[in-house]
C-alpha cells in the first residue's frame, strides 16, 4: 500500500517569550485621542487573526484578517454598511467571527443592537437583538459551545443591562437590572455555557457615595445579580470594565475608577458561584482596557496607561508585572483588545493617531517561524512532481517539492502536519518530531522511492526450465514475497529478509519449498514490505 508518513510538529516557543512585536493592521481617518475607537481581536485553531475596528470616518464597523503563514492583512470589508456605535465585541465559534454591535439611524427604523457572522468571505445579514433609539451603548459577546450566540448590553432608554440568547432561530432578552445610569457591561461563559456578567451603574440608593457601584451577575438561563462592589467615578460613569472566565470558572474582573481626581484600574476574583475571593489594584490607567486569562487562570489587563502609552499588566501568581507596550506619544490607547493564544502568549490590537491614524497589532507570540525540507528519492535527486501538504494550525495547502525542497515561512506556533506526496511514490521522513519547537527553523527531510509490484513471463513451463520474473522496488526494511495457491496454501517463498531501498527482482522456476514441480494452475504472489 502506497502511503506517505506524517510527522507532528508542535511548533512553539518552548515557554521561552518571544521578544514583544507590534505591527501595523490597517490605517483609518485621524481623529482626536479622545474618541473612542474600538478594536476586537481573535485568534482561531487555523492560526489566523480576526480583528474589527470602528472607522471614526465613516463610523463603520470594518474587518480584516491576517492568515498564517502570509505577512498581508487583507483588504478591510464593512461588517455592515451603515453607521454604528464606537462599542462592538466579536468572538469566534470555531473558526468563524461573530460581531456585536449597536446600528446607529438617525430615524430608529434601523436603531438597535444587532449581531452577524462571518459567512465565506461576507457578514450576514444582521439579526436584531432589541431595537431602540440611542447614540452610543456598551456591547458584550460571547459564543457557546453550540455555536450560538450570547449578548449582553445596557439599553439607554430603559436604563436596563439586558442579557440576551440566541436559539438559532429567535433572539430572547432578559433584563438583569434596571438602574440610573447604566454603562460598561463584560459578559463571558462558564465550562457548561451559564453566563458570567459584570456591569457597572448608578443610582441604585444604597447609601453609598452617588451609589455607583459594580455588579456581578451569575446565570442558570438568565444571570442574577450575586454581588457588588463600590466605584467612585468622578462626574460621568467610566466605560471600563472587562471580564474573563477561567477554565475553574472563575471571573476575572477589571474596571476603572477615579481616585483623587485620577483614574485608576481595580481588579476582583470572583468563585464559580459568584463570591468575591480576592481584589487587588492595578495602578493608573485610563477606562480603556480589556483582559484575558491564561492556561494558568492568571489574568493580564491592557490599558491605556495614566502616562503616555499602550500599557499591560499581569499576574504572576504573586504580583502584577508591568509593561510597557508602546509608550509612543501618538498612542491613542482606546479600544484595546486582548487575547492569549494555547502557548499562553498575548495579542492585542490598539490604536495610534501618528504619523497616520492605525490600528496596531502587538504580540510576544512567534510568528516568525520557518518549516522547510527535502523531498528527494534515495540518490538525492529530486522528484517530479512531488509536494508536502501542510495541515493542522494552519489552512490545509500544498507546498511544491518537484525541485527537492519545499519551505513555509511566517507560521504562528503551532501544531503541524506535513506530508509528502508524488504518484507511486512512498516515504520515509528524517527522525524529527517535536514536542515544542524553539527554533526559528525547522528542518525535516524526506527520503522516497517507488513503491510497487510487476510480474514478468508469469505464463510459463517449468518442464521446460522456463522461469517467471517477480520485480518490485521497496523502501528500506522487511520483505517477503511468497507463492500461494488459490485456497491460500504456502507454496514457495521467494524472498524473506531484509532489503536496502530500491529496485529488486526475484524468480520462481515453478518449484514448491521441497524442490518439486508443482501441479499446473493458477498460482498467487503476495509480497508485504514497508508501505
Amino acid at each position: 500500500m502506497k502511503k506517505a508518513l506524517a510527522v507532528l510538529l508542535m511548533m512553539a516557543a518552548g515557554g521561552l517569550r518571544a521578544a514583544v512585536t507590534t505591527e501595523q493592521v490597517t490605517t483609518v481617518s485621524a481623529v482626536s485621542s479622545t474618541t473612542f475607537m474600538g478594536t476586537n481581536v481573535a485568534l482561531d485553531s487555523l492560526n489566523t487573526v480576526h480583528v474589527t475596528y470602528y472607522d471614526p470616518a465613516s463610523q463603520r464597523l470594518r474587518y480584516t484578517k491576517l492568515v498564517n503563514g502570509q505577512t498581508t492583512w487583507s483588504a478591510p470589508i464593512n461588517v455592515i454598511d451603515q453607521t454604528v456605535s464606537p462599542r462592538s465585541d466579536m468572538k469566534l465559534s470555531g473558526n468563524t467571527p461573530h460581531v456585536v454591535f449597536y446600528e446607529i439611524d438617525a430615524t430608529g427604523s434601523r436603531a438597535g443592537v444587532k449581531h452577524t457572522q462571518l459567512n465565506g468571505s461576507t457578514f450576514q445579514s444582521p439579526t436584531t437583538i432589541q431595537s431602540f433609539v440611542s447614540t452610543i451603548t456598551y456591547v458584550s459577546l460571547a459564543v457557546a459551545s453550540n455555536g450560538q450566540p450570547r449578548v449582553a448590553f445596557n439599553n439607554t432608554v430603559s436604563s436596563a443591562t439586558v442579557y440576551a440568547a440566541y436559539s438559532g432561530t429567535v433572539w430572547s432578552t432578559h433584563t438583569v437590572h434596571i438602574s440610573s445610569y447604566p454603562t460598561a457591561v463584560a459578559l463571558d461563559l462558564a465550562s457548561d455555557d451559564t453566563p458570567r456578567l459584570a456591569f457597572l451603574t448608578g443610582g441604585d440608593s444604597l447609601g453609598l457615595p452617588d451609589d455607583r457601584l459594580g455588579y456581578f451577575a451569575v446565570g442558570g438561563s438568565t444571570p442574577t445579580v450575586k454581588g457588588w462592589w463600590p466605584v467612585d467615578w468622578a462626574t460621568a460613569p467610566p466605560s471600563g470594565l472587562a471580564l474573563a472566565v477561567d477554565d475553574n470558572n472563575q471571573s476575572h474582573i477589571f474596571d476603572s475608577y477615579t481616585s483623587g481626581g485620577s483614574p485608576w484600574i481595580e481588579y476582583y476574583l470572583a468563585s464559580s458561584t459568584g463570591g468575591f475571593l480576592n481584589y487587588e489594584p492595578v495602578g493608573g490607567g485610563s477606562e480603556f482596557l480589556d483582559a484575558a486569562v491564561n492556561s494558568l487562570e492568571r489574568p493580564t489587563v491592557v490599558y491605556l496607561s495614566t502616562a503616555p502609552g499602550f500599557s499591560r499588566a499581569a499576574w504572576n501568581g504573586t504580583g502584577w508585572e508591568y509593561s510597557v507596550l508602546d509608550g509612543s506619544a501618538a498612542v491613542a490607547g482606546v479600544g484595546p483588545s486582548v487575547v492569549y493564544n494555547r502557548f499562553d502568549h498575548f495579542l492585542a490590537t490598539y490604536y495610534t493617531t501618528a504619523p497616520a491614524a492605525a490600528v496596531h497589532l502587538q504580540t510576544d507570540a512567534n510568528r516568525g517561524l520557518t518549516l522547510g525540507g527535502t523531498v528527494q528519492d534515495f540518490a538525492a535527486a529530486a522528484i517530479p512532481g512531488a509536494v508536502v501538504q501542510l495541515a493542522g494550525s494552519i489552512a490545509t495547502g500544498n507546498l511544491p517539492a518537484g525541485t527537492g525542497s519545499y519551505s513555509q515561512l511566517n507560521l504562528w506556533e503551532g501544531g503541524y502536519t506535513v506530508t509528502p506526496s508524488a504518484a507511486g511514490y512512498a516515504y520515509v521522513p528524517a527522525s524529527q518530531s517535536f514536542a515544542s519547537f524553539q527554533a526559528t527553523n525547522t528542518t525535516v527531510n524526506f527520503v522516497g522511492g517507488p513503491v510497487n509490484i510487476d510480474v514478468a513471463d508469469n505464463l510459463f513451463d517449468p518442464s521446460k526450465g522456463e522461469i517467471m520474473t517477480v520485480n518490485y522496488s521497496v523502501l528500506p526494511g522487511a520483505v517477503l514475497v511468497r507463492v500461494y495457491t488459490l485456497r491460500g496454501v504456502p507454496v514457495k517463498t521467494l524472498v524473506d529478509g531484509s532489503h536496502a531501498a530500491g529496485a529488486f527482482s526475484t524468480t520462481w522456476d515453478g518449484r514448491n519449498d521441497a524442490g518439486e514441480i508443482v501441479a499446473s494452475g493458477i498460482y498467487l504472489i503476495r509480497i508485504e514490505a514497508d508501505r
